[in-house]
């Protein structure tokens, strides 16, 4: 008679706790770890958010241009004294000074333009945004693609369609102006 297999007992399952209910800003509720199995869903279409980030961008370009060229674009306070040390006076040539103490205080507010990295900054950011990621193609890289491209052609062709084919290619490749 054979044995039967001896199976370990088994813990009683504890009831599955379920996640606590996050209250959300607009009202409803979030559980608190998600649901068990659910990966949750893809997020935003990277089309819809790559065109919103395009809008914001193209509205500040005026903005980096103006960074980019030493135009005023920056409100900050300065120290009245700080100013006044740079002034002459029009009518002796001398240099001005509070004449109270509340001067000696007081903050102008003046439109001043971005550090001279700051516009560097934005020069670089202009071009990326621009001319986009520039990739750099040496003429031996472009010799070979071109070689193992007619390779190609010749071995899926007939010799009289190469021949016919590679002639126009050679227009292309040797057109002077593009």
């Amino acid at each position: 008679m054979a044995k039967s297999a001896k199976t370990a007992p088994q813990a009683p399952k504890s009831p599955s706790k379920t996640p606590e209910l996050v209250p959300q800003p607009h009202g409803g509720a979030l559980l608190s770890g998600g649901q068990k199995g659910n990966k949750g869903g893809p997020g935003r279409p990277t089309g819809a958010l790559r065109a919103r980030m395009f809008g914001a961008l193209d509205e500040q370009l005026a903005v980096a241009s103006d960074i980019a060229s030493g135009q005023p674009v920056e409100m900050q306070e300065i120290n009245l004294p700080d100013v006044l040390a740079h002034v002459e006076c029009p009518s002796c040539g001398g240099g001005l000074q509070p004449k109270s103490v509340d001067d000696m205080l007081a903050k102008i507010t003046v439109r001043g333009s971005a550090s001279a990295g700051e516009r560097l900054r934005a020069l670089d950011f202009l071009a990326r945004y621009g001319l986009g990621a520039i990739k750099a193609v040496s003429e031996d890289d472009v010799r070979s693609r071109v070689e193992r491209t007619l390779d190609v052609i010749a071995e899926l062709v007939t010799k009289e369609q190469y021949a016919r084919i590679v002639p126009e290619l050679q227009k292309i490749w040797t057109e002077k102006g593009e």
